[in-house]
């Protein structure tokens, strides 16, 4: 596999863009040519070379430029668009995987806010579904100072329930006096330890079919209305 290597060079034209691309493929059996970019390797107990990629900074009152990567887009007919991994370092022997932080830039001066982190599903224009968010290890919320929130963007009601199209959710309703509700599925429980009971002393009902619980129920009880 053919390489080439830069030690420093500025490319393109004032008020261009500079590209880098692999190589099209040039018969109908071959895909295109990869593009690597990384940090140089080391020997020894040296440290490797840093990668950095940055978006240019503005001028006075001008922003700054973006950065952007991205898979590639798929074929014009049924071609998948491709995947974007970007990892921390894989540790060899009994060393530590690297960390990856993604950090949106802090807001300047006496008023100025931070940047916002978004990591959004891929959205769609049929009928098809649209992309998901999967966080496939153990979720931790804060900065390890101070309380950790979950919140929804904007005045939305914000929902917890599992991945089963049946299923019970918490619903904490949004707005000034809104309620929590906790909707078991079916002929499900709250239940607050192993055992449970039905009472019909410690539940309200309204016109609505719903039930406010009135009375706390006793320690390692469940609440449910027939």
């Amino acid at each position: 596999m053919a390489s080439f290597r830069y030690q420093y060079r500025r490319c393109g034209v004032e008020g261009g863009s500079s590209t880098f691309v692999g190589r099209d493929a040039t018969t109908a059996s071959t895909q295109g040519a990869s593009l690597t970019v990384a940090g140089g390797n080391s020997t020894n107990d040296v440290g490797g070379g840093s990668l950095g990629l940055y978006g240019g900074t503005g001028g006075d009152t001008g922003n700054g430029g973006y950065l952007e990567i991205s898979g590639g887009n798929g074929g014009a007919t049924s071609g998948n668009g491709g995947a974007t991994g970007i990892y921390g370092g894989y540790a060899s022997t009994d060393g530590n995987g690297g960390d990856l932080t993604l950090s949106a830039g802090g807001g300047a001066g006496t008023a100025g806010n931070g940047g916002n982190v978004y990591i959004i599903g891929g959205a769609v224009t049929g009928t098809g579904a649209p992309g998901y968010v999967s966080i496939q290890s153990e979720l931790a919320v804060g900065n390890n100072n101070s309380a950790g929130i979950v919140s929804s963007l904007g005045d939305y009601d914000l929902i917890l329930q599992t991945g089963n199209t049946t299923t019970g959710n918490i619903t904490i309703v949004d707005g000034a006096n809104g309620n929590i509700q906790i909707n078991p599925n079916g002929t499900g429980r709250l239940v607050t330890s192993a055992s449970s009971y039905r009472s019909r002393s410690s539940c309200r009902k309204s016109s609505a079919r719903s039930s406010s619980i009135t009375t706390p129920p006793s320690v390692g009880k469940s609440v449910a209305t027939p």
